[in-house]
């Protein structure tokens, strides 16, 4: 067991001791979170190692200040994560095809409008990234691909590959549309 500030100098340290720590004391638990919440085991695996990754990078930056204590800081964070991973994953997909039973009531055309533009630029620097980014973000975001699944497709040794792939991936398009004045 270790106390809060010894975890924040290990991850910082890089000591692999209190990864392996966090990695245990946190795994069931948000298997259990993201399962429960729309999700798979494996998706939970990915959100642990994306927390315990930004949490890293966070410490890196800067010092890191906890206003309560290291289990709740985390326990928030990959919450956090899985709401993204769920945003991302529940897009809507437009088509050029109205469903014959539509009901026009009250519409935010703004918002929509809005909503299309964004996806629109999305979209646009999506295709910015390259042909393997564009194919692990498709796979595993649009056609729900595990990472053993993308990892064959892709030919990448194995999954850990695909998911570091899909990692820097999705950062390099966040910085892309980051870098956008009206987004």
């Amino acid at each position: 067991m270790y106390s809060d500030k010894e975890i924040l100098k290990g991850l910082k340290t890089g000591d692999n001791s209190v990864l392996e720590y966090l990695y245990s004391k946190y795994r069931d638990p948000i298997i259990d979170f993201v399962v429960k919440n729309s999700g798979s085991e494996e998706e939970a695996i990915d959100v642990l190692q994306d927390s315990v990754i930004n949490i890293y990078r966070k410490i890196l930056k800067e010092d890191l200040v906890l206003y309560k204590d290291f289990n709740s800081y985390f326990s928030t964070a990959y919450r956090n994560n899985w709401r993204a991973v769920l945003k991302i994953k529940n897009q809507r997909i437009f088509t050029d095809e109205f469903p014959e039973d539509l009901i026009f009531e009250e519409f935010d055309y703004y918002n929509e409008y809005e909503f299309n533009r964004h996806q629109s630029y999305t979209t646009k620097q999506l295709k910015e990234l390259g042909v393997d980014c564009q194919q692990v973000i498709e796979q595993y975001y649009l056609q729900n691909k595990t990472m053993n699944e993308i990892a064959y497709l892709m030919n990448y040794g194995n999954a850990q590959i695909a998911k570091n792939k899909r990692y820097r991936c999705v950062e390099y398009l966040k910085e892309l549309l980051k870098n956008h004045i009206n987004f």
